[in-house]
């Protein structure tokens, strides 16, 4: 979908008269259709109806370019914040269509559309500038302050939260804490979980946000939503490696696997890349090389950077502990040409460990090659060059998971 979806405004010739009343019945039935679809995402009773969307591709970028082209701002944002969590996996493709629907005038688009548009902008993944966001998140929350509505402002204050915790910035736990008191005025047991989430995330401490995640983790039991249960015990474990805590981050890796259970496969690629990380930073570093090349076999053809680049991060790391210097550097590379988000500074400062030590014995120089000579591979490239180099250090037993 990453390759159909996003299609430009500009530099598009222009259409016939027929194509524009075609793409313009196609809006007028998409717009529906996505918001229904959005809808069912909220109802707690059933899963979200995606599967409306799957072999629709074609006819929603034909709707949104005519929404884009006519122009229609307010309908564009309305189709975009309809499709955003749909495009959670697909965000750098999003980005760009946001990024064409917000510079269009919105001197008549409704204030809640257009805060709607800017929390959904804020909440996509991919972005390089977030600071940059934060600006974007404070005027979707500015907006949401005018309407006046608890929900809203829940919202608002969840984006707001979401981002500034991206930037590791301690204000991110006040803002969920206000997420969350707006969710229980509005009474609105979705806006509840994800303030309850943004709250585990942001707890200065572990006890603080086992006992948020815990709570959000009720809610989805409750809703026999396992994906966002599994979801939050590994959220748990990641922010245990991240405090330095192996042994707790191991057992809430345990209880994420024994929710899993082979329910959801994306779901495996995160808990695999918590295993790399805590078996590297305990020394089992094969170990950690099976984990990681399990959660690259997982994703390599998803549009999913972030396990993309935590895979390949930790292979780079094992192959410095191996002393294969320039093999490490490439595979850094290849990692930050994917997706160069910066990860918790305890996590980051732990790898750099690894990567300092080989750059060292590598030369500058040899180093910077290296690295420039990764970030020009693929993902594919990258993968192949990683599990067939896993291999040759481990012998037979890196053949457990092949590509």
């Amino acid at each position: 979908m990453a390759g159909v979806l996003r299609c430009g405004v500009a530099g598009v010739s222009d259409a016939t008269r027929g194509l524009r009343r075609a793409n313009r019945d196609r809006f007028e039935s998409y717009l529906p259709l996505l918001e229904r679809v959005r809808a069912s995402y909220r109802r707690l009773s059933q899963r979200p109806e995606w599967h409306l969307i799957d072999g629709e591709h074609e006819n929603i970028r034909a709707a949104l370019t005519f929404a884009l082209r006519a122009p229609a701002p307010e309908q564009a944002l309305r189709l975009l914040t309809a499709i955003a969590d749909y495009l959670c996996f697909y965000s750098a493709e999003a980005i760009g269509w946001f990024d064409d629907a917000l510079s269009l005038p919105h001197h008549d688009v409704p204030p809640k559309v257009r805060a709607d548009a800017l929390a959904a902008y804020a909440y996509l993944e991919q972005h390089s500038n977030w600071a940059m966001v934060a600006t974007v998140a404070r005027e979707s929350l500015r907006l949401y302050e005018q309407l006046n509505e608890a929900a809203g402002l829940a919202r608002g204050h969840t984006v707001l939260s979401y981002v500034l915790n991206k930037q590791e910035r301690p204000e991110a736990y006040t803002h969920a804490l206000r997420a969350l008191r707006f969710a229980g005025q509005a009474d609105d047991p979705v806006l509840v979980a994800q303030a309850l989430m943004r709250a585990g995330l942001a707890a200065p401490t572990l006890d603080e946000s086992a006992r948020y995640i815990n709570d959000k983790n009720a809610l989805h039991r409750a809703w026999g939503n396992w994906r966002a249960v599994i979801g939050g015990q590994g959220c748990l474990a990641y922010m245990a490696i991240a405090a330095g805590d192996y042994d707790e981050a191991e057992r809430q890796l345990e209880a994420a696997r024994q929710l899993n259970a082979g329910r959801d496969r994306i779901a495996e690629a995160g808990l695999a890349g918590n295993a790399g990380l805590i078996a590297l930073f305990k020394g089992n570093v094969e170990a950690g090389a099976h984990a990681f090349l399990q959660e690259l076999a997982i994703v390599r053809d998803l549009p999913m950077p972030e396990h993309h680049s935590e895979a390949l991060q930790g292979l780079a790391a094992v192959s410095a502990t191996a002393e294969e210097d320039s093999l490490a550097a490439m595979l850094l590379g290849a990692a930050r040409s994917v997706d160069d988000a910066e990860r918790p500074a305890a996590i980051d400062a732990r790898l750099d460990e690894f990567f300092d030590a080989a750059r060292n014995r590598a030369g500058g120089r040899a180093w910077q090659a290296a690295l420039a000579s990764g970030r020009r591979m693929s993902v594919a490239q990258a993968a192949d060059l990683a599990h067939d180099s896993i291999r040759a250090m481990f012998g037979h037993g890196a053949e457990t998971v092949s590509h």
